[in-house]
């Protein structure tokens, strides 16, 4: 499934980096506050749901995004920290940042 965090039909920045973040067990930042930043794409490549929050204090009820296995997360016109959480530790998130 692919939640698109506002809607938009498409990401547009002039450079674009992939970052692989491996599951563990304690909340991880995955993105950190970037002014530059138009937007982003994370995948759960896990066999497991992985929860999103954009900014501190992620908890399995404490979250902005459920993501079930292989969900697609489009994040636009967000510049802040990103954190994830994982229920089970396995797998890891494929996060497209787009900037400019």
């Amino acid at each position: 499934m692919i939640l698109d965090a506002i809607h938009s039909t498409a990401i547009f920045g002039d450079c674009s980096e992939v970052n692989q973040i491996t599951a563990i067990a304690t909340p991880v930042k995955v993105l950190d506050q970037d002014i530059n930043r138009v937007g982003a794409v994370i995948v759960n490549d896990s066999n497991s749901v992985v929860y999103i929050r954009y900014g501190a204090g992620i908890t399995s009820t404490n979250y902005t995004w459920r993501l079930n296995r292989n969900d697609i997360l489009l994040v636009d016109d967000y510049r802040g920290d990103i954190y994830a959480l994982w229920e089970n530790v396995n797998g890891q998130l494929i996060i497209t940042n787009y900037y400019r």
